[in-house]
């Protein structure tokens, strides 16, 4: 594959992607990563059961700590999330071993990454309104009102950082990922992500769209024909504004800011272009091109070893992966036993499935449906095993230790617990980020209930800063929260959460 000169080429992504992820220049960082510092958020869906990544010991801690045992047989998990602690207990606690045993984190065990692993409890996000889905709002730490975000999402944020996107030609040539699987108008979605207030940012939910986007380049040249004529699309773009604004003079500055936005996307695509020599024909991660049929899992699986091969290659290193999230899980047939077969015209996340004050028959079927949703929800984290472990498996480039030491993984539902969340408790996995500051170490941290526990309560907004400014060293703002982000006015407390740092 021969050189080509630096403003010669241009990624064939589409114009959707290519809009989302080549968005201008980062923001510069107090200081200069340089090794990589990257950040993959999954979105799980409506209604998640945060049972399933409970052990014997987590659970006994919980029934110790507030008087009462939790509950396995109430509707969407009710049964723990009543709140963690007694009254009187408000500061936050660390249970060590906390994770070996846990029914949904059966993969990371298998794969000997629960060292690697956290769970974090008892943050709320009151301020995103709760109901079936925060949209935006559990990125953001803002509310979505009408399908409008409130406010810029937390990877857009990070991807602006030059601590994390880098800078000169050794950053990635990607501002940010995103992809899902679910439903959306065309393949794409527009409820998670955001620039800003009002400003939407599309998920690309077609794995063929996102193969295409995002592997294909790297394995055959048909991918490299469709960058080819994308380039030729934006040098004449730039060219077109270039010309408005020495026809307007002092008054194209739109068309000047249209001329220097082309440019530094040329820019990022030449290191695209570079990214693809080098990687092009041995990219070990790159998955297969995706069959027509798809299971759910398979679709799941799927979008995250797309983010394991863009890791690989450095295409980004930020990534969300949407995984029913919003309204996108109500339409996969996961036909994972009679129930959710049966069922399969709705999806799976339908309604709760309590057996409370019902008849014997409908308690039993929905018991049923609780195991087969756990075990859909056991896939979606066997999945992100995977991913761990990919990572886990390539040395740093350039630095100590593994891929995945370099990098945060956090898997969250989008509503936070229950089918009509209330937003008062957003349990999380976290995996990675060891050489970063992070540390997980089979840990559970409990923080206290939004409802009692004082000055001790935290939200994700808390976490969000504690990636923002501690990892990749973003300015903070009066009250110690990450600046410019979230809605202050809404926080319960500012500040990051220490007790994840060690």
């Amino acid at each position: 594959m021969s050189k080509i000169d630096r403003r010669g080429f241009l990624t064939g992504i589409g114009a959707t992607a290519l809009a989302a992820t080549l968005g201008g220049r980062a923001w510069r960082a107090r200081a200069q990563s340089t090794t990589g510092k990257r950040f993959v958020f999954v979105l799980s869906g409506n209604g998640y059961d945060a049972n399933i990544t409970m052990s014997d010991a987590t659970k006994a801690w919980i029934a110790d700590s507030r008087g009462y045992a939790v509950s396995d047989d109430w509707w969407w998990g009710s049964g723990y999330s009543e709140g963690y602690y007694a009254e009187d207990r408000t500061e936050p606690y660390v249970l060590s071993g906390a994770l070996s045993g846990a029914p949904g984190l059966r993969a990371f065990e298998a794969e000997g990454l629960l060292d690697q692993c956290a769970m974090i409890y008892g943050l709320s996000s009151m301020v995103t309104g709760g109901g079936h889905s925060a949209g935006h709002g559990v990125l953001a730490s803002a509310r979505t009102i009408a399908g409008r975000p409130g406010g810029e999402t937390i990877d857009h944020y990070l991807a602006r950082l030059e601590g994390v996107r880098g800078v000169g030609d050794g950053r990635a040539p990607l501002s940010a990922i995103r992809i899902g699987a679910g439903s959306g108008r065309g393949g794409i979605g527009y409820g998670m992500c955001a620039a800003g207030r009002g400003a939407a940012v599309p998920v690309l939910y077609s794995p063929t769209s996102v193969w295409n986007a995002y592997i294909r380049p790297f394995v055959d040249s048909a991918g490299l024909e469709a960058l080819e004529y994308r380039r030729r699309l934006l040098e004449f773009a730039q060219a077109d504004a270039v010309r408005a604004q020495d026809e307007l003079g002092g008054r194209g500055a739109q068309a000047a800011a249209m001329a220097a936005a082309a440019g530094g996307q040329l820019d990022d695509l030449a290191i695209l272009r570079e990214r693809t020599e080098t990687w092009g024909g041995r990219l070990s991660l790159a998955p297969a091109a995706p069959p027509e049929v798809m299971t759910p899992a398979e679709l799941k699986q799927f979008q995250l070893d797309v983010v394991a091969a863009a890791m690989q290659a450095d295409l980004t290193r930020v990534a969300v992966v949407s995984l029913g999230a919003g309204n996108g899980g109500w339409s996969f047939p996961y036909e994972l036993g009679p129930v959710t077969t049966a069922d399969s015209s709705h999806g799976t996340l339908y309604h709760p499935y309590s057996g409370a004050g019902e008849s014997s028959g409908e308690a039993d079927e929905k018991r049923q449906r609780r195991s087969e949703l756990r075990e859909a929800w056991s896939q979606e984290l066997d999945a992100v095993a995977s991913l761990a472990a990919k990572l886990r498996d390539l040395p740093e480039p350039g630095g100590d230790g593994s891929m995945l030491d370099h990098t945060v993984i956090t898997y969250v539902a989008d509503n936070g617990v229950g089918h009509h969340a209330s937003a008062r408790d957003y349990p999380l996995l976290i995996v990675g980020g060891g050489s970063l500051g992070v540390a997980t170490g089979n840990r559970a941290l409990f923080y206290p209930d939004v409802r009692t526990g004082e000055g001790g309560r935290r939200e994700l907004v808390n976490l969000w800063s504690t990636y923002g400014i501690t990892l990749a060293e973003g300015p903070a703002g009066r009250d110690g929260s990450l600046a410019g982000f979230g809605d202050p006015g809404a926080r319960l407390a500012g500040g990051i959460l220490p007790e994840l740092m060690g």
